[in-house]
Formats: C-alpha cells, structure tokens, sequence
C-alpha cells in the first residue's frame, strides 16, 4: 500500500497540517506488465483499481482527500503527525 502525504501550511492559528493525497495498494499483477519506459505516471496513478485521490482544476492538481469514511487512514496520517511533532 502506498499513503502519500503532504504538508499543507496554516493560515497561522495553529500548526502545519499532514493531509493524505494519495492512497492505493500496488499488486505485482497489476505492475508486471506496465512499460516503465513509457510511464504516464499521473495516468497510471489514476487507474490504480480502489485508489483514493482527488484532483481538482484544469491542471488536476491533488487535493487533500475525505478521510472520513477511512478511520484506519486517518489514524496513520495522526500518528506520522505526531511523530514528526515529536521530532521537531
């Protein structure tokens, strides 16, 4: 599974917030045939079968996705919050 996460900026009340962009399970079935050579990425990520992703505008730029029908997402993306809080 991947979970892509990006650091979004505060309007400056509270601190920096991790947002999930991306999340879907890769399968060797599903890579066995791809032509890396060739490779349009933001098709292919696209196409992933049960991928969550959301893009908006012309450019489809990723947006921040809905975690709240996926607890378990949202708890990981909490824990990697709180683990570069930490670290800070």
């Amino acid at each position: 599974m991947i979970l892509a996460l990006r650091k979004q900026p505060s309007a400056g009340l509270a601190d920096d917030r991790l947002h999930a962009i991306y999340c879907a399970t890769l399968t060797r079935d599903l890579l066995e045939n791809v032509d890396w050579g060739h490779l349009d990425l933001a098709r292919v990520l696209d196409e992933v079968p049960g991928a969550l992703i959301k893009r908006s505008g012309r450019a489809g730029e990723l947006q921040p996705l809905d975690l709240t029908d996926e607890p378990d997402l949202a708890a990981v993306v909490a824990t990697v919050e709180a683990g570069l809080r930490d670290a800070a």
